[in-house]
């Protein structure tokens, strides 16, 4: 194994390591109050690192030549689940989302799985225009449609968080790929502002919390509680907090 290979490896289970301690050390309180057990959280959040751990072992053995030369089926499936989700009567709506699909007991959110189908399925067809990529009709033009077309669906949910991820992660793409500057920026200038207007206008939960922010006594049991929270932990650890396992709320 390569340098950068192994480098990356040691990062990604630093990271997870570290992220096991932080959900201990997050949940340990409510999951004893609730469930009577301060591990509850930690054993469900092994379940899926396990589950993940295990989907990355077999991609890792793929052979990514291959997945590139598939970017029209995994464009088309990725897009495919973010529509079907829309459907009334397919897509469960959960606090005011379709974001997910339900099967018994069991729920599935396509945005997630269609994040590194897109990824993967961009690269592809950016490989498949290398030649052409710099170019206004055939690069930059067809690669914002099936950026944008994706994010759109994703806003649609709504889900800007995960919207606003896709954006970030499919430009950068594009602009690695070779689309100028002089093809992108224009074309962000002009979205970033339309797209703040339309969510500001339409959705009134984005108002709500911004005005619960601004509020000098915010719901501390309804839309103002992680304000609320964010206040309770400043105040009582300050900014580097009380310490691993310390918390008691």
């Amino acid at each position: 194994m390569d340098n950068p290979r192994r480098n990356l490896l040691v990062l990604i289970g630093v990271l997870l390591a570290l992220g096991l301690v932080m959900v201990y050390s997050a949940s340990f309180v409510t999951a004893e109050k609730r469930f009577g057990s301060p591990t509850f959280f930690l054993e469900r959040h092994c379940i899926y690192l396990l589950a993940g751990c295990m989907a990355f072992a077999v991609a890792a053995m793929m052979d990514y030549h291959y997945l590139a030369r598939q970017w029209r089926w995994l464009l088309l499936f990725s897009l495919g689940l973010l529509v079907l989700v829309l459907l009334p009567g397919l897509g469960e709506r959960i606090n005011g989302a379709q974001r997910w699909f339900r099967f018994g007991p069991l729920t599935l959110q396509p945005s997630e799985v269609a994040k590194p189908l897109l990824i993967v399925g961009l690269a592809g067809w950016a490989v498949s225009r290398k030649d052409r990529i710099g170019t206004f009709r055939a690069g930059f033009l067809p690669g914002a449609i099936l950026a944008g077309a994706a994010v759109g669906l994703v806003a649609l949910e709504p889900d800007l968080g995960t919207a606003a991820l896709l954006s970030a992660v499919l430009g950068s793409i594009l602009l690695v790929a070779g689309v100028r500057l002089i093809h992108a920026v224009p074309a962000v200038l002009m979205a970033v502002p339309l797209v703040a207007v339309c969510a500001w206008s339409r959705l009134a939960y984005i108002q709500a919390r911004i005005n619960e922010f601004l509020s000098a006594e915010p719901d501390a049991l309804g839309r103002g509680y992680q304000v609320t929270q964010a206040l309770i932990a400043q105040g009582s650890g300050g900014v580097t907090g009380v310490g691993i396992g310390q918390g008691n709320a």
